[in-house]
């Protein structure tokens, strides 16, 4: 869960994203699927409920290709909500962690990054752009926290939609007054705005080598390939 303490902490990290390897992320659009073999392993490891949550999103990715990216969105959006909320410190004993899209799915349970940064590579994964993709950090009023969900752009200049793992719906960022934005990021940049969820409101900042304290990215990153997903 993102935490009030945290933004601005995340916010100057995000400064240095770029510089720390987040455009390597296009190599995931051809290395999320896993191996007959390495399946089958972790049904032994972890029982076979878990091997047929695997079995699922890897079918996920790789039956639903051709698909037009409103029906990516809403499949993957419904996918990854099954899984259960929970804390950080209750599933890994931290204060922060973002898990892996492979972890997060084997311990069937994670915050709201985890299901944001796992609908983003899942749907790298199944083709859609980096570029049409921003990883959101909002402050949701409704609930009077911070969080975070994905935004997707099927144009720069139209409405995004929204994918949070609060509901299955996927409405446009214009129909969320709820959420209000912080920044976001992608391959290409990071955001900030203090403007509604909705085209043109955001302002793209350059990537900056002044801050280079992404531990959480840099974390997930290196897990991601030792996990063979990078």
């Amino acid at each position: 869960m993102v935490t009030h303490t945290r933004m601005s902490f995340i916010k100057r990290c995000l400064l240095g994203f770029l510089l720390l390897g987040l455009t390597g992320t296009s190599a995931v659009a051809t290395n999320l699927i896993l191996s007959k073999d390495r399946i089958e392993a972790i049904g032994r490891e972890y029982g076979l409920k878990t091997e047929d949550r695997v079995r699922a999103w890897q079918g996920l990715i790789k039956n639903h290709q051709h698909e037009p990216e409103l029906v990516k969105l809403k499949l993957v959006n419904r996918f990854f909500n099954r899984i259960e909320y929970m804390h950080d410190q209750d599933l890994w004993g931290k204060r922060n962690y973002w898990a892996t899209p492979l972890e997060f799915i084997i311990r069937n349970g994670g915050d709201c990054e985890d299901y944001a940064l796992s609908k983003y590579f899942t749907l790298r994964a199944m083709g859609v752009s980096a570029n049409k993709m921003r990883i959101t950090f909002v402050k949701s009023l409704k609930m009077d926290r911070a969080h975070m969900v994905l935004s997707y752009y099927e144009t720069p200049s139209e409405d995004p939609f929204v994918l949070d793992n609060t509901t299955d719906m996927i409405f446009y960022g214009t129909e969320r007054p709820d959420l209000k934005p912080i920044y976001s990021f992608n391959g290409d940049g990071v955001w900030v705005t203090d403007k509604p969820l909705s085209a043109g409101s955001n302002t793209a900042m350059p990537a900056s080598n002044g801050d280079n304290r992404m531990l959480l990215w840099i974390d997930l990153k290196q897990r991601m390939m030792a996990q063979g997903l990078l």
